[in-house]
């Protein structure tokens, strides 16, 4: 039930109150436990120094995206709530927080993505090929550094194709149908950001193949009499 929108011009359906109420209760409570939560592990893996092992550096940069997406991505979306509802996208204010607040959420959504990667390699080398892993623990520190820049280039870069943009608090999902992007720089942006989701896909891929290959791999262990053999073998089942 969203009107058309006339060029410089968005006179959109008022969002019911029930609406907006509920949402922004469950993104409350979404922001609270997931801060709390992730806030909870990074400090355990900091208080404990037994746990710095590669999965471990894995599971502390997680759950820092984890809590970004908590202080930066919901309350994107609570903030977008609220402009939506009180219709006030306009003001240059909330533009800025809004171009801000998307490019920090398509950023960190990138770097969720890019340590699941990271994860699944590591667990499918920790079973598949144990003895030559390709993240240890001297080079997992700088690796994760390079997912972090990757993942600020990334919200750096939108943020800059979206800075001529404007309602943007109005033209995102989940409220209103863009189409205000039917430019050739609009397509640009929605192209950049189907880019980077794809990110996302290429993780789930990863992880259902390195599950397929534990499996298999698991399954054709076989015991034999070699001491050096089970030593591997009990290295192994450590590892998994």
């Amino acid at each position: 039930n969203v009107s058309v929108m006339s060029e410089g011009s968005y006179p959109f359906t008022p969002l019911p109150r029930s609406l907006v109420i509920a949402v922004s209760v469950m993104l409350l409570i979404l922001i609270f436990a997931g801060a709390s939560g992730n806030a909870f592990v990074c400090n355990l893996l900091r208080r404990r120094h037994n746990l710095r092992k590669v999965p471990h550096y894995l599971l502390a940069s997680l759950s820092l995206t984890g809590l970004l997406t908590s202080l930066c991505g919901m309350p994107s979306l609570l903030i977008n709530t609220i402009i939506a509802y009180l219709q006030i996208g306009h003001l240059p204010v909330f533009g800025i927080v809004c171009k801000l607040s998307f490019s920090l959420t398509v950023g960190s959504g990138a770097l969720n993505a890019l340590t699941l990667i990271l994860m699944t390699i590591d667990r499918h080398d920790c079973v598949v090929r144990p003895f030559s892993r390709r993240l240890s623990t001297q080079n997992a520190k700088k690796i994760i550094l390079v997912t972090w820049c990757l993942a600020f280039i990334i919200a750096a870069v939108l943020l800059v194709l979206l800075r001529k943009e404007t309602f943007v608090c109005y033209t995102w999902f989940p409220y209103y149908v863009s189409q205000s992007f039917r430019t050739e720089h609009g397509n640009v942006i929605l192209i950049y950001i189907a880019t980077t989701v794809q990110l996302d896909t290429l993780a789930i891929v990863l992880v259902i193949i390195t599950f397929f290959r534990v499996v298999k791999k698991l399954r054709s262990l076989i015991m034999t009499s070699s001491s050096i053999r089970q030593r591997q073998e009990k290295q192994l089942i450590w590892l998994t």
